[in-house]
């Protein structure tokens, strides 16, 4: 990705006599015409950015050495021109033919709406591996239409436009759009020069956004699903009425009446809209990258990892009762976790070929090093029998913590605060000796998940101290508050480390969390969720419900990831650290043909590299070449392809 700036200008030395040749005069209204400058530098030392440097020679003169400079003879220059012109349109174009998928995305940094758009485009770009350039819109005021023609799509990141340039602006759109362009706009349409693009008049009324779907032929696995927003962030929202021949693509009160996003042809060209600026949000970056899908065919490269984690677990017993089911007797929740939970999930884990991740803890309280080991695994214990059972099965058990304190020198909501890395350092030298003594002293964790998600960057310095074999850290993707979300990658702080984040929670996908569970599995591609033994013990982590019913909610919320992407490969949090390193290291290059895409993969991750395109809707599609194809969707267009290096080609008649 890079920042560019349009070129405006032709630089010209010629004398006088020259340029008022009929020639020359050609020259400088053909340029007009594209939106180009000619600039008279009459050999200064130093002239301005120009898309190319024309010299005219006197007779006799010899051609100048310099390539960047085209060298015109004064005698019979028509044909030269004529050549001339034609490397100006295709400089202007970009690349040949096929030439490479690229996007623009223009935004500027006024305003909350227009910098956060442009952050969270940054992202999208940087995982879909997009080829994409960011102009400053305030350089689009005068942009030869030729040189925008090189996008496959132009993304308008932000809620309003500069009032002085907005006309201009609106009109260098409009041509892109009206020539077979395609236009995105996340920012919403209350701008007065944004809504004229899409040629919807203004809004009827306003109403507060509540609730909110997707058509699931735009968001896969959307079919049943209403997201809702908190009554204290339903913000109102403007109602529109858009022309017939818009199509909705999200929306509130059935939709049509209430349209939150639309696509709608313009000349040659599509547009896609969304009405409020809901996309300002990092849990949207799925949403904002299937907006560009759906106006213009693209190629997305997905991360393909499907995480299960099992925090708090295997976790102390309070004693505390616990009633499983309606109308059955309380049992002490030790007993609930080893006799009843365990088995459930044991078998859920199986029937659904999943690879869990589990995270020992040894205290819930802020119990410290100096008062000793807890004895919360003793010989005997349900803890004990339960962590035994886990590890008997062959399955990954990490660490969580000594205590369920985040490792922060500050005191918080999520930490008593430490006294000094050497407290962290001694806790969890004796979070090892236990780990070691409960599952074997031949067994090292590798992967470290943050209680409340938070950790400090001396608790990462002493978690690499106390367990130099630890190479993941898991805390969670979305921001919360104060605390900032991980992305998925090496650690910024500490590189040794991958951050492997989690995105959802819980047994339930409902309202309140499947919009970003699905955005999710759209951009970067993962779906990481986790669930805890106690969830059953906190009234708003069960609903309400009893310990069957929250079993057949995460059965139904893991079968509903599997028909919209079953595709993903199942791996632990360790599996996925090698996996991540890999696949940034690996190369997608995308080239546009008029009716198809060629795609060459180069350094595949173990496996492949997974991406994804949304071919023109009701069109027969044909995959050519090295990729594998491993799943397709008649009704959402979409296609999931897999490559282990070199080309192949989607067609579509």
């Amino acid at each position: 990705m890079q920042w560019v700036t349009p070129p405006t200008l032709v630089d010209l030395e010629c004398p006088d006599r020259e340029i008022r040749r009929p020639e020359w005069v050609a020259f400088g209204q053909e340029l007009d015409g594209m939106g180009l400058e000619v600039h008279r530098s009459k050999g200064a030392a130093t002239p301005p950015p120009a898309l190319l440097r024309v010299r005219c020679l006197a007779p006799g003169e010899a051609p100048s050495p310099d390539p960047a400079i085209r060298s015109i003879s004064a005698e019979n220059p028509a044909p030269a021109i004529e050549r001339l012109l034609h490397e100006v349109r295709d400089a202007l174009r970009g690349e040949s033919f096929p030439r490479p998928s690229r996007v623009l995305l223009m935004g500027w940094d006024d305003g909350e709406v227009s910098t956060t758009l442009l952050r969270e485009a940054s992202w999208m770009a940087t995982y879909a591996r997009l080829m994409a350039d960011f102009l400053d819109l305030r350089h689009l005021v005068r942009v030869p239409d030729l040189w925008l023609s090189r996008y496959d799509a132009v993304v308008v990141l932000t809620d309003h436009l500069p009032a002085a340039i907005a006309e201009s602006l609106v009109a260098t759109l409009r041509r892109y759009l009206e020539a077979g362009g395609a236009v995105v706009l996340p920012g919403g349409i209350d701008d007065d020069a944004l809504r004229s693009l899409t040629g919807v008049d203004g809004a009827s009324g306003e109403a507060p956004l509540r609730a909110w779907t997707c058509d699931p032929a735009f968001l896969p696995g959307a079919d049943g699903m209403v997201f809702r927003i908190p009554e204290a962030d339903a913000d109102p929202m403007p109602l529109y009425r858009l022309p017939t021949e818009a199509r909705v693509l999200c929306g509130a009160r059935g939709g049509r009446d209430a349209p939150l996003a639309f696509r709608i042809s313009k000349g040659r060209g599509t547009l896609v809209a969304w009405t409020v600026p809901l996309l300002a949000d990092k849990s949207a970056r799925g949403l904002l990258l299937l907006s560009l899908m759906e106006a213009s065919p693209l190629v997305s490269a997905l991360m393909d990892m499907h995480l299960f984690f099992v925090d708090d677990c295997p976790l102390p017993a309070s004693g505390r009762p616990v009633q499983v089911e309606a109308g059955a007797p309380e049992v002490p929740d030790g007993e609930f976790y080893r006799d009843r939970w365990w088995p459930d999930i044991h078998r859920l884990v199986q029937d659904h070929s999943l690879r869990p991740t589990f995270a020992f803890v040894l205290t819930y309280d802020d119990h410290m090093p100096d008062q000793g080991t807890p004895g919360t695994y003793a010989e005997g214990s349900p803890s004990l029998d339960l962590a035994r059972a886990i590890s008997a099965a062959g399955y990954e058990v990490d660490i969580h913590g000594f205590n369920h304190q985040s490792l922060s020198l500050v005191r918080n909501e999520w930490s008593v605060g430490w006294s000094g890395i050497g407290s962290m350092r001694t806790a969890l030298a004796m979070l090892r000796t236990e780990y070691q003594r409960v599952f074997g002293k031949d067994r090292v964790p590798r992967a470290y998940v943050a209680p409340s998600n938070f950790v400090q960057r001396v608790g990462k310095e002493a978690l690499r101290q106390a367990f130099p074999e630890v190479e993941v850290l898991s805390t969670q993707y979305l921001d919360e508050g104060p605390i900032l979300g991980q992305e998925f990658g090496p650690d910024p702080e500490v590189p040794a480390l991958s951050n492997v984040p989690r995105i959802s929670s819980e047994h339930f996908l409902d309202g309140d969390n499947a919009q970003e569970v699905l955005d999710a599995l759209v951009l970067p591609g993962v779906f990481s969720h986790f669930i805890h033994p106690d969830d059953l013990l906190d009234p708003e982590r069960s609903r309400g419900r009893d310990w069957p019913g929250m079993v057949r909610e995460l059965t139904s919320l893991l079968e509903k990831v599997d028909r919209a992407h079953p595709w993903l490969t199942r791996r632990t949090a360790v599996e996925a650290s090698p996996h991540l390193r890999q696949w940034w290291k690996a190369g997608l290059r995308v080239l546009r043909e008029s009716d198809g895409l060629l795609v060459r993969v180069e350094n595949p991750p173990d496996g492949g590299l997974t991406f994804w395109v949304r071919p023109p809707r009701d069109r027969e599609v044909r995959i050519q070449g090295s990729c594998e194809e491993v799943f397709r969707s008649q009704v959402e267009s979409r296609v999931v392809l897999r490559s282990n290096g070199g080309a192949c080609g989607i067609f579509w008649r």
